[in-house]
């Protein structure tokens, strides 16, 4: 199930999409911090978008619309999702977040990719674990036992 924070992301991914929210793209956004936090200089990133140094500035300025193409490359560049390039990327919230953010980030490649289908299978078992739950609590140990197939 998504969480709130999750289903607003995707409201706003979606309106951005759709281009409802194109024109007020030319406002802040978070490109310039999340490049300097990654130590990538502004030549770069452009270079690494295939875009002029000029537009990049311009567009981390916001004095050029940032559109969905731009954000997709730019993002691809910087790894991080597009939307964090307009929201900003989310800080961890507890302390165990903060450590397991530092573990991944110390991770090599491989190993990452060995934690992603970890918790991709983690994640799997859970929502099938959350899926054998009878939808309704109080039924009957009869009525279980006729939807299981099971006779006593």
């Amino acid at each position: 199930m998504l969480r709130q924070d999750e289903i607003l992301r995707f409201v706003n991914l979606q309106s951005v999409i759709n281009g409802s929210t194109l024109r007020a793209m030319k406002r802040k956004n978070f490109i310039k911090e999340i490049r300097e936090e990654r130590g990538i200089s502004g030549p770069a990133l452009a270079e690494m978008c295939n875009m002029t140094q000029s537009n990049l500035s311009h567009i981390e300025n916001g004095r050029n619309k940032l559109t969905w193409d731009h954000m997709q490359t730019i993002a691809r560049a910087l790894e991080c999702h597009p939307m964090d390039l307009v929201e900003g990327i989310p800080q961890p919230r507890s302390e165990d977040e903060k450590r397991l953010l530092r573990t991944y980030r110390g991770l090599e490649d491989r190993q990452r990719e060995m934690f992603s289908t970890m918790l991709t299978s983690l994640s799997s078992a859970e929502k099938q674990k959350q899926s054998d739950i009878p939808y309704d609590q109080d039924e009957s140990r009869e009525s279980q036992k006729q939807k299981s197939g099971k006779e006593e």
